[in-house]
């Protein structure tokens, strides 16, 4: 698995088992309609996008891709 963690621009490159991939549509046709009442499908329409979410597990996950890891959490508040 070839990544780059957000926020600190640090690559991690791990060998890793790809355990659930969640997709979320959005936008498109499907997309809630613009607070205009005169506007046209067309109008309204905007490009869809999917956003995704990958469960990850590495085997084995050494130093490097766990101290590059915890930088980031603790970035982001979240350790």
């Amino acid at each position: 698995v070839s990544f780059e963690l957000p926020v600190l621009h640090i690559g991690v490159n791990q060998p890793g088992v790809m355990i659930k991939l969640y997709n979320q549509w959005g936008g498109g046709a499907h997309a809630a309609p613009a607070a205009s009442a005169t506007a046209t499908p067309a109008q309204t329409a905007t490009s869809p996008t999917v956003v995704q979410l990958i469960e990850v597990h590495f085997h084995p996950l050494n130093e490097v891709g766990r101290a590059a890891i915890h930088q980031f959490l603790k970035a982001i508040k979240q350790a």
